[in-house]
């Protein structure tokens, strides 16, 4: 392991693996804009040491070195997808991550015999099943299930693509099977919203019959009498209207979004705080989610909880690659991770917002699903029927 961990340290700092990373970055930016420039097509020898370094990066425990040997996977897949060396080398690193959902893409119908790699695979398959399911945790995921289970309150926080809703689901299963279906579950959202989202899903994915997942802070009078238990699903007035009554016992509260506790703009931030001050006062087990900061045990401070129960996840689980077309200036750009930013020979720039929209989604998403943001709903209206005007 020593000399492992020497290895990846050498290899983080090797800028031969940034050359080639970068130049990796540009092909694909250049692929995926429809343009080819051959000065930033890889050779044969520099794909192969790619697939050495992502082998060794791979097996780190460093978030920076498996980020990275995700990375490349994942932008070699769109050049390299049909190679059998690439499809060996990507199981391999795909199954050291414990990332399960990528390695059905990448491998197909196409059968892998390596013994080191199928007995890794299957140890994970069978110890990093979340429960109530058939879906394998990451290595991370694994990695914080297992210390949430042991805590009676804790914090963590994780990239945007982390699972985040996903760990909740599965630890809500946890505790109803634990439990042997005796506690109620809350999840505190910070806006109604949320709350017919996380219901819906809750419903699809909480199979004991036992439990009834309510968003009122009311219990019908009718599921008092029977042998029932709760999942809620409240905003922060709806949790404070319902601790305030003589209502069944919430026994686990977990907060999603909690960094909105923190926020300065957030005029809701002092009612959420205050919510959970009453729940801490009627020792009630706190679970705090956020996206990435380095401090999450300041959720646990503010509640007066012991501060050790806390994990920061900064490895991704996928890979983002970010463009950004200016038709003002009439600049488009590929954002690196690993260098200066590069600039791209894109074209479809016109005088008219809607033709340079449709210009857009041709180029970048075509044949693909497509999520279009505006800044206002009016915007949103008349964007997308100026843009329906353009289909057949």
């Amino acid at each position: 392991m020593r000399f492992l961990n020497k290895l990846v340290d050498k290899a983080l700092k090797d800028p031969y693996l940034l050359t080639l990373l970068v130049k990796l970055e540009k092909q694909y930016a250049d692929h995926f804009i429809g343009e080819i420039i051959e000065m930033h097509a890889l050779t044969e020898k520099e794909y192969l040491d790619l697939l050495r370094f992502a082998d060794i990066l791979c097996r780190s425990e460093k978030p920076k070195a498996r980020n990275m040997a995700h990375k490349i996977i994942s932008l070699l897949y769109v050049f390299y997808n049909e190679d059998e060396m690439f499809k060996l080398q990507a199981y391999n690193v795909l199954v050291k991550l414990g990332n399960f959902p990528s390695v059905k893409i990448v491998l197909g119908e196409t059968k892998v015999d390596s013994d080191e790699i199928v007995i890794d695979r299957i140890v994970k398959e069978t110890y990093q099943v979340a429960p109530g399911s058939s879906n394998i945790f990451t290595d991370t995921q694994y990695k914080l299930f297992e210390k949430m289970k042991d805590s009676n309150h804790f914090s963590f926080s994780g990239p945007t693509s982390f699972g985040k809703s996903f760990i909740f689901e599965s630890f809500i299963k946890y505790l109803i099977e634990k439990k042997n279906g005796s506690d109620n579950i809350a999840l505190l959202v910070p806006t109604r919203a949320l709350i017919n989202q996380v219901s819906s899903k809750l419903k699809n994915v909480i199979t004991d019959k036992k439990y009834k997942i309510l968003t009122k802070p009311i219990v019908p009078l009718l599921y008092k009498q029977e042998n029932t238990r709760y999942i809620f699903v409240f905003t922060p007035e709806r949790l404070i209207s319902y601790l305030s009554e003589s209502n069944p016992v919430i026994n686990y509260l977990l907060v999603d979004e909690a960094h909105k506790l923190l926020s300065e703009s957030d005029t809701r931030a002092p009612l959420f705080y205050h919510a959970l001050m009453i729940a801490k006062q009627k020792s009630i087990n706190l679970y705090f989610s956020s996206p990435y900061v380095p401090n999450t045990d300041i959720f646990l401070q503010l509640v007066g909880n012991s501060v050790e129960e806390t994990l920061s996840i900064k490895e991704n689980s996928v890979a983002q690659n970010s463009f950004f077309i200016d038709c003002i200036e009439k600049k488009a750009i590929y954002f690196s991770e690993y260098a200066a930013d590069h600039i791209l020979e894109y074209t479809g720039y016109t005088s008219d917002p809607h033709t340079n929209l449709e210009n857009a989604i041709n180029k970048l998403g075509k044949n693909s699903p497509n999520i279009i943001y505006c800044n206002t709903k009016d915007d949103t209206i008349y964007y997308a029927l100026e843009y329906a005007k353009t289909l057949p």
